[in-house]
């Protein structure tokens, strides 16, 4: 199962919009201030981050200002082969092809202090959200926008974050010194023919990985000291 549409209305500067995932990969593209990173956002509202540590809530900074604006709401579309669509009986849309969690966000009024968060599964006809640990269980691992990428996906800073993503990315076997010396080289560094991370220029590449089952990835760095690789 993996998250295949996400509907923003009244959040930030997204009036309404809504976003197709692809089932691999998505990458956003645009200028700053586009809107790509409350997209992202968005998305982390929707899903617990995969440690359960959470960083991100709702606040009344996030409702959209323009005329008649006055509540966010947030839905997370999953898709799936019935197998994986099974446990989720209780948030199917009406069609029966898809998994629906709403998000639904009301600022605090004139005294108070926290605002109203509501839950709605599939298509509402239950607002409770009878199974809340339904939704828990998709979840993200956020990692923070690159603002030098040269130095934060050099060897000794992002060598790490690079297993991750490959991991993530490639395949479900765990993640071995083997596997680190197979992508980025015996000394940790990305071969010749993947580029220089110097090269790289971006604003913002955030990257959320989307799970709907969680797995433990061992993540070795080489066992190679930084003095004898030195020419």
């Amino acid at each position: 199962m993996y998250l295949s549409q996400l509907d923003a209305e009244g959040f930030r500067s997204l009036s309404r919009v809504s976003v197709s995932l692809g089932r691999d990969m998505t990458v956003l593209i645009g200028e700053n201030n586009g809107g790509k990173s409350n997209v992202i956002d968005a998305l982390r509202l929707l899903t617990d981050p995969v440690d359960g540590r959470r960083s991100l809530y709702p606040d009344r900074d996030d409702i959209f200002r323009g005329p008649g604006a006055g509540q966010a709401v947030l839905r997370a579309a999953y898709t799936g082969s019935p197998e994986d669509l099974a446990p989720y009986q209780h948030a199917l849309s009406p069609e029966l092809d898809r998994v629906l969690y709403t998000l639904r966000y009301t600022p605090p009024g004139a005294g108070q202090v926290r605002g109203q968060l509501d839950w709605v599964a599939g298509n509402g006809a239950d607002p409770s959200d009878p199974q809340p640990g339904g939704r828990e269980r998709p979840r993200h691992v956020y990692l923070p926008p690159l603002r030098d990428a040269a130095r934060d996906l050099g060897p000794s800073a992002g060598a790490r974050i690079q297993v991750i993503l490959d991991s993530l990315l490639t395949g479900p076997e765990p993640v071995t010194d083997a596997a680190v010396a197979r992508v980025f080289g015996p000394c940790g560094r990305l071969p010749a023919r993947h580029g220089s991370p110097s090269g790289i220029r971006t604003s913002a590449p955030t990257m959320p990985m989307y799970r709907s089952r969680s797995r433990s990835v061992n993540v070795s760095r080489p066992r190679h000291s930084r003095s004898s690789h030195r020419r």
